[in-house]
């Protein structure tokens, strides 16, 4: 069909017509494959140059949708982000809006928020443009507004629930809805009002001494259940009996139960109120990014559109297998300067342990005014040092595909332009902090009385449905295939556990591992295991950073430091030292997700004899412990020197693991720590080895994917 539609193509006389429509008819049999997207795309780009954007688009706009119900998110975004780009002229509104919404509803699927909510706004946007200019409103604004308001409550954002709730009752008179449509809207509201009511349960007993005036204000805007939560987290439980009509001791068990109830499963640990620094996470590829904006307004939506690009462009990125952080966190400030060049530019600085925080800087100015002409290229330039940042290796295919092919940078670009659309409804000064809405002296005030934090009562959950899943599950190179199918994975779902911080590693150069010798017969020495750093400075960082992190005694057992024996066969001395996160740590820290990204860091030590390796033994066995120090490496030197200074950035481990190589098996975290490992030691007469089962199938799935 494809080599029929080449020929197509170049007879301007043939009618195109029938085969888009025999294409449309095809995607019910076999729009689930492959070679029939290549197939639509032929067809698609003949309909453009032979009709035009519109008709291109529109094509783009049911292939989008049609994956969106198939429940195939990243796909879907590629679509629909496409479609947008043909629509995007006035002849098409209406199918512009439809992928508008459809791309936002695709980054939710994929649970990328802030781009879902870019997208949304930027649809409501379209919708007011009439009501503005004609009096006339898209009927569709009403879901659209919904669909906010519920996506703030998924990202815990208090302020920016209540200013999508507050536009409900203009549009209600706008549209002039039907009884029974209001009757619907109040319903969605009520459920709005409940879901709300969790999040001000969660809120920390430190922040209501800024939220007295809260409850007034919830019940100006007809919030009565989340009215009463905040009564009763104030301490004014007596009003909210006999305002609400609960029974003396049923009170605390009403409030347990609400906090429990199964939507709290979707929405954060704690709300955010955003009081005068406005904090915004994501995941992306498994790295935790958090945008701290503290500066004004014009600071946290920057800080958005930065958050909204990011997700974007690396939506699909998922899909790729190989392409996941090794960073754990990663933290970019946003703030303003009055000597600050325009849009922004941004720099990065590291601290005593290594680590880099990225700093933008915007002039003092209104948000709307930062989305001009030059406003791609800083946007661009500090995506590229994310990417550093996230220490992607990003390879060049891997940047052609998403690049010439998806187009990622387009709708990057259009989801962080979403400052224009969030003003032109919310004003220049969105109502994004909690200040924004206690501050009205007009409310009544109910004082802090609760004299300490709220503790709910233990009660039983309902857990959501949601399809079987397997166990979390480790990635080596690939994640498990299982996991990808239907688009299974969110960003979200995949976390990064690590405690190497990798350009840091790669500036101290790790030479060796040294233990400390008897001198003399019987003499006994303490127990060390000492990491020889050839640029003993960033060494330092490193543990400064452990220490910080679990403090000089491995706190919970983060920390693990593994020897792995009998690395080759024809040298029996030859061991590994592997370092990453422990196993226990790993399996306690990481509920909720479903795969997780180890980054080990390891080197091969080549010894002439056993010695040092037996010592280390004897030393933790005898001690229960071994103390882990830096040294300056010294190729002159035989020995290590050991000061003050190396012990007191020295931590405690009391878990140091031995395995010989052939014992590691496929699902075992430590499996990311044996690349380049092939022919290891074997007991006499051991043929079916862990390790080995586990080779022949990483060589497997390499091979496939070549195949």
């Amino acid at each position: 069909m494809r080599q029929v539609l080449g020929k197509v193509r170049r007879q301007i006389e043939f009618p195109i017509e029938p085969i888009v429509r025999i294409v449309r008819e095809l995607a019910k049999v076999i729009g689930d494959s492959l070679g029939y997207d290549e197939l639509l795309d032929a067809v698609i780009e003949i309909e453009r140059e032979r009709n035009g954007n519109r008709a291109a688009g529109e094509l783009r706009l049911q292939r989008g949708l049609q994956k969106l119900e198939w429940k195939k998110a990243y796909n879907a975004i590629d679509d629909l982000a496409q479609a947008q780009i043909l629509l995007a002229q006035e002849d098409s509104r209406d199918e512009f809006i439809a992928a508008l919404c459809g791309t936002g509803l695709a980054y939710e699927s994929a649970g990328l928020l802030y781009a879902a909510r870019a997208n949304l706004v930027s649809a409501l946007d379209r919708c007011l443009y009439s009501w503005f200019k004609e009096g006339a409103i898209d009927r569709r604004a009403l879901p659209l507004l919904k669909k906010l308001a519920w996506l703030e409550l998924q990202l815990g954002r208090v302020p920016y629930v209540l200013a999508w709730v507050k536009w409900f009752g203009p549009i209600l008179v706008a549209l002039s809805l039907t009884e029974e449509e209001t009757k619907e809207l109040e319903q969605e509201v009520q459920a709005i009002d409940r879901v709300l009511g969790i999040l001000i349960l969660r809120t920390a007993h430190e922040d209501w001494v800024s939220l007295t005036r809260l409850p007034d204000l919830l019940s100006t805007m007809g919030l009565e259940m989340s009215r009463a939560a905040s009564l009763f987290m104030l301490g004014h439980e007596d009003k909210v009996r006999a305002e609400y009509g609960v029974a003396d001791d049923d009170l605390n068990q009403f409030a347990s139960k609400w906090l429990a109830a199964p939507a709290g499963q979707d929405l954060p640990k704690q709300p955010e109120w955003h009081f005068g620094t406005t904090i915004m996470t994501t995941v992306i590829l498994g790295c935790l990014v958090e945008v701290v904006a503290r500066g004004g307004v014009t600071s946290a939506l920057l800080g958005e559109s930065i958050i909204g690009f990011l997700e974007a462009f690396y939506s699909t990125a998922v899909r790729t297998r190989r392409l996941l952080s090794p960073r754990e966190r990663l933290v970019i400030e946003v703030r303003q300067s009055e000597s600050a060049k325009p849009p922004f530019t941004h720099r990065h600085v590291e601290d005593d342990c290594g680590e880099t925080t990225l700093i933008v800087t915007h002039p003092v100015s209104l948000a709307a005014d930062l989305v001009g002409e030059n406003f791609e290229e800083p946007m661009i330039k500090l995506f590229a040092r994310v990417t550093y940042e996230m220490q992607l290796g990003v390879g060049q295919q891997n940047l052609e595909e998403m690049f010439a092919k998806y187009r990622a940078q387009d709708r990057a670009y259009h989801v962080a332009r979403s400052i224009i659309p969030v003003t032109n409804i919310l004003g220049n000064s969105p109502a994004g902090r909690a200040e924004d809405w206690v501050q009205d002296g007009t409310l009544a005030e109910y004082s802090l009385v609760r004299e300490k934090a709220w503790i709910p009562a233990m009660v039983a959950t309902t857990p959501v449905a949601h399809p079987p899943e397997k166990d979390s599950t480790v990635s080596v190179d690939q994640p498990p295939e299982h996991l990808f199918g239907a688009d299974a994975v969110l960003h979200r779902d995949i976390r990064v556990m690590s405690p190497i911080i990798l350009p840091l590693w790669d500036k101290a150069m790790w030479k060796g591992t040294g233990v400390t010798l008897p001198q003399a017969p019987g003499e006994v020495v303490p127990p060390v295991m000492a990491l020889a750093f050839e640029n003993f400075d960033a060494g330092k960082k490193i543990f400064r950073g452990w220490r910080k992190k679990v403090g000089e005694t491995n706190r919970d057992g983060w920390l693990s430091v593994t020897v792995i024996t009998g690395i080759r066969r024809d040298s029996p001395f030859d061991y590994r030292v592997a370092i990453g996160i422990s196993e226990s740590y790993m399996k306690a820290a990481a509920a909720g997700n479903r795969l997780f990204a180890m980054a080990y860091r390891m080197h091969d030590m080549t010894p002439s004899s056993s010695r040092n390796l037996e010592v280390l033994q004897a030393h933790f066995r005898r001690a229960g412990f071994v103390f882990l120090i830096p040294v300056a490496f010294n190729p002159a030197s035989l020995g290590i020197e050991m000061t003050r200074e190396n012990f007191e950035l020295g931590i405690k481990l009391s878990h140091l693991e031995f395995i010989p190589a052939w014992q590691v098996e496929e699902t075992s975290p430590l499996i990311a720590a044996m690349r380049g490992i092939t022919d290891p030691m074997l007991p006499p007469g051991e043929n079916n080895a862990p390790f080995l089962r586990a080779l022949e199938r990483l060589k497997e799935k390499e091979l496939g994917s070549f195949e």
